[in-house]
């Protein structure tokens, strides 16, 4: 059961600039090196689980949010079929709303308030689809079993034109681009799958070289282990993928957008 909740807090300036504040009190004396590579923080990291840094990192956390702060929640839900259900509720008090889905028209209840990615071995589906989504399904993709496949194959090869899978790489780095793009122009699928499956595709010798995309002075790459990076089938965008941390490409893009270098994480 790959399965996750993202609890997102609203905080007024004065609580938020108290927060940042104390976070940078929490780093000390720590340099901070633009050409670090985003990961665990490493104090976190040396000290464990039972350390002072992340006692007090809780405490600050814990001072901050609670039930009357909490926005929104969103969440993955993965089962033993290898497909994973993503949603969101909006919290006002006691009521909940579901969140509406960018890109999918809501034409009754439930409609439109969840979305989908299944593997079927390394291809990919997401339904149901967006234009975005449609743009990245040349880098999902296609079945290469042959005309009498046998039994449960899952060979896959990327089988659509050139200038098909040049768009599907322009539209993953456009969304991994968090100067163009945010959670609320970007539906859920096409967001989890953009990074992994750019990265599968170039490994497979798709050049996104030439394309537009983000930059900046912090080092962008990516932590994770060689491979999680290019793999669609593991849709953690922050998290953790048993004990490895995983983040996306736009995960890390938005923290050198911000110019947080170092992430604090807790299992």
């Amino acid at each position: 059961m790959d399965s996750a909740i993202h609890l997102l807090y609203d905080l007024d300036a004065d609580a938020f600039r108290a927060v940042l504040d104390q976070l940078v009190s929490l780093r000390g004396d720590a340099e901070v090196d633009v050409h670090e590579i985003l990961g665990v923080n490493p104090v976190l990291a040396a000290e464990g689980e039972e350390g002072a840094t992340l006692a007090a990192l809780r405490e600050l956390i814990l001072d901050h949010v609670g039930p009357g702060q909490l926005g929104r929640f969103t969440f993955m839900l993965g089962n033993e079929s290898f497909t994973w259900q993503f949603g969101g509720l909006d919290v006002d008090g006691a009521t909940l709303t579901p969140v509406a889905i960018h890109g999918i028209e809501v034409d009754d209840e439930n409609h439109g308030h969840e979305q989908f990615i299944s593997a079927n071995g390394r291809l990919m589906f997401v339904a149901p689809t967006t234009a975005k989504s449609r743009t990245l399904e040349a880098l999902m993709g296609d079945n290469d079993c042959g005309p009498m496949p046998p039994f449960g194959c899952a060979a896959f090869a990327l089988k659509h034109t050139d200038a098909e899978i040049e768009a599907g790489l322009a539209m993953a780095l456009r969304i991994e681009n968090p100067r163009l793009e945010t959670a609320e122009t970007v539906d859920c699928g096409s967001c989890h799958q953009a990074g992994p499956l750019r990265a599968r595709a170039e490994a497979l010798g798709k050049s996104s070289a030439g394309l537009p995309r983000f930059s900046s002075r912090w080092n962008l790459t990516l932590s994770n282990a060689a491979e999680l990076t290019g793999a669609p089938n593991r849709v953690r965008a922050f998290g953790y993928f048993h004990a490895e941390p995983v983040l996306s490409q736009r995960e890390r893009n938005r923290r050198g957008r911000r110019g947080h270098q170092r992430v604090m994480v807790n299992t």
